[in-house]
Order: structure tokens, then sequence, then C-alpha cells
């Protein structure tokens, strides 16, 4: 259950960190329209390591395919930091300032105070990465392929990633009483959960090649319930460990 107070008190002091990470997601719109593209996919995977022969020999390539490689991932780097930096002083913030002692003697279970930050944070960060959803769909009709629906389609992939990689780093904050620990603490963990994306058979696992949806942005709608469905079982997971590591926290 969400508790109004708490989630108020959230969005209030989570909305300095909120303005960078709305900038920081109007940059990754900003180099779209005005930085070059064409030459990425010299440096990246090839084609047919993602999308298959299918797509490799059809005349959606090689457009739909850099467009697909520099957008999303200028989206999950933005996206995946706008959640970090939300979900680092989440808790560990409340034990540094004093507030966690305050907070336990309220009569709001661990997992309502869970809950709430977790929709705080969520209402952040769609705060935050609704500028660049803006931009890109007005240019939608002049760069991007495919259709508007296409488009939302992978942004909800996005945006719940972000999420993930929020809920993710409270969870380590809910372990450490310094901000800065658990910044290290996450940082170390999300590095090593990128090396699962340069797998082929690791590759389902990461969640940041879920967020990034390559057969989605190429037109497969049905993957859409696939990297959908990866990216909210992280959430689920992530929340679940949360509300266990504070339930048991000792202040």
């Amino acid at each position: 259950m969400i508790n109004a107070g708490l989630w108020r008190k959230e969005i209030i002091e989570g909305k300095t960190a909120a303005a960078i990470c709305c900038m920081l997601t109007i940059l990754a719109a900003v180099l779209v329209m005005f930085y070059p593209a064409g030459w990425l996919i010299q440096f990246y995977e090839t084609p047919r390591q993602y999308l298959g022969d299918s797509f490799v020999s059809s005349s959606m390539l090689p457009h739909y395919y850099i467009w697909s490689v520099y957008i999303s991932r200028l989206l999950i780097l933005f996206a995946s930091l706008a959640g970090f930096f939300l979900g680092i002083k989440s808790f560990a913030g409340e034990i540094a300032g004093g507030t966690a002692v305050f907070l336990s003697s309220r009569p709001v279970s661990s997992r309502d105070l869970v809950t709430s930050k977790l929709f705080a944070g969520a209402s952040l960060l769609a705060v935050s990465l609704l500028p660049s959803a803006l931009l890109f769909t007005a240019l939608s009709g002049r760069y991007l392929p495919g259709s508007l629906e296409q488009f939302w389609g992978n942004y909800l992939v996005l945006f719940l990633g972000a999420v993930a990689v929020y809920v993710g780093t409270m969870f380590f904050s809910s372990l450490v009483s310094r901000p800065w620990k658990a910044g290290v603490a996450a940082a170390l963990f999300w590095g090593v959960a990128c090396l699962t994306g340069f797998g082929e058979s690791s590759r389902i696992f990461s969640l940041f090649h879920h967020m990034r949806a390559p057969q989605l942005w190429v037109g497969t709608p049905n993957s859409l319930f696939i990297h959908l469905g990866a990216v909210l079982v992280l959430v689920l997971v992530f929340y679940e460990l949360t509300v266990l590591a504070w339930g048991r926290r000792e202040l």
C-alpha cells in the first residue's frame, strides 16, 4: 500500500535529482537530433547477431538497425543513470540523515515504506524521461523508423528498465548506511550485469538487453511481451529483496 505522506516526501526530496536526470534525457534526444549516426553500424555488432538472417536481407536495413543501435544505447545509458542516481539515497540517505529511526517509529510497515519509495521513484523517472519521449515522438516522422506505437512500446520497456535499475540500486541502499557506499556497491553490480549482454547464451538474462529490445525496434511487436515480462520480473525480485532487507535491518 502506498502511503501518501511518504510518497510526497520522496517526491520533494528527489525533485533536484529528477531535474538533473531530465536534463540528461534531453541531452540524449539532442544528440540523436544533431549527431550523425550512420557510422555507428561499423563499430557495433552485426545485424545478424541480434536480428537474424531474415532482417539482414530485408530492405529495412541498415536504416532501421542504425537507429535501433544509436537511439536505444543512448536512452539506456541516460535512463539507467537516472534510476541509479535516484536510488542511491533512497534508504542510505534516511540512515545518514537520521530520519530512518523516525520512519521506523511510524505506523508504516516495511512493505508500505518500500512501496511508497518505489512509486515515488517511478513517478520521478516518468517525469525525467518524458522530455526525450516527446522529442523522439516529434522526430518520428522525419528520423525514426516504424510507427509511433512501435516507439512507445519500446519506450515502455525502457522506462520499466529504468525502474528496475532504481529498485536494484534501492536494494543496495537498504543494506548500507552511506549513499556513497550504496553507489559503489550498486555500480559494481550493474557493471557486472552489463557483461551478460555480450554473450549469446547469457543475453536473455541481461536487463539492458531487454531494455534495448532490438526486435521491437525493427517491428516485431510480439517481442514486447517477452521483454516487458523479463523487466517486470526483475522489478518484482528487487522489490521483494528490498522489503526483506529493510525489514530485517537494525537501526
